[in-house]
């Protein structure tokens, strides 16, 4: 998840924030979003500034740059509540409008030096263990079409179900939210107990939104629990 610590990888150019942020930029220029007033986005600016000083951009210039990752964010975590349009996009876009961004900066190819925003290489590998949309996944952006997540296909609509029941109810019992971030927060914690449960962007793809998915879950626990004998599990 995005609070994760902002440190620098052994050998990487950039700062955990600084690949975030550059994801974020990216997609707001592919998806052309307005920029929106920064507010109290001032770690924002803290952690872009330093990478934008490689084009020389005036202040106002990086002020279009903070707002438009803010706006981007907004507009993907709206999507994630069930809100807005869709965010997704495709490892192929983000590496056009990347180019497209340094190029229109002035910037060009030098070995050895790192251009920001990061290539979608570098957001793979650094926010979803080399996968590019296990990245998505992570920043809780929808998976495109091309390039699915490895193993999507083996759940069912049962499997889906199960897993919001399950988290629901573990949630429930914990004094916890039924929010995007935390279904994402339970998955992430039962995979690495081992447990198979489909990626919580695959699960809100599924159902078209995550208030869809909430409300099919809720009626799945109210049949099961008025029906003798019916019980859902997944592996």
């Amino acid at each position: 998840m995005e609070s994760s610590p902002s440190s620098r990888t052994r050998g990487s150019a950039f700062t955990r924030d600084q690949v975030v942020a550059g994801f974020w930029y990216v997609l707001g220029v592919a998806h052309r979003l307005t920029p929106v007033d920064e507010g109290d986005a001032g770690h924002l600016r803290a952690a872009v500034a330093p990478v934008l000083t490689q084009y020389a951009l005036e202040e106002d210039a990086v002020s279009q740059v903070v707002g438009v990752i803010v706006a981007a964010r907004t507009r993907a975590h709206a999507r994630a509540r069930g809100e807005g349009s869709d965010a997704a996009i495709s490892v192929a876009t983000y590496e056009k409008v990347r180019q497209e961004v340094v190029s229109g900066w002035g910037g060009s190819s030098v070995k050895g030096v790192a251009l920001w925003p990061p290539t979608g290489r570098t957001v793979a590998t650094r926010l979803g263990a080399g996968r590019w949309n296990g990245a998505l996944e992570e920043l809780g952006v929808a998976t495109s079409s091309r390039g699915r997540e490895r193993g999507r296909g083996r759940f069912t609509r049962e499997d889906h179900l199960a897993a919001l029941t399950r988290f629901l109810r573990e949630s429930a019992a914990a004094g916890g939210s039924s929010s995007f971030g935390d279904f994402t927060d339970w998955a992430r914690g039962q995979r690495a107990a081992g447990r198979a449960v489909p990626a919580p962007a695959t699960v809100r793809q599924h159902f078209g939104s995550w208030s869809a998915a909430l409300d099919a879950a809720r009626l799945e626990t109210s049949v099961s629990d008025s029906t003798p004998g019916v019980v859902r599990h997944i592996p």
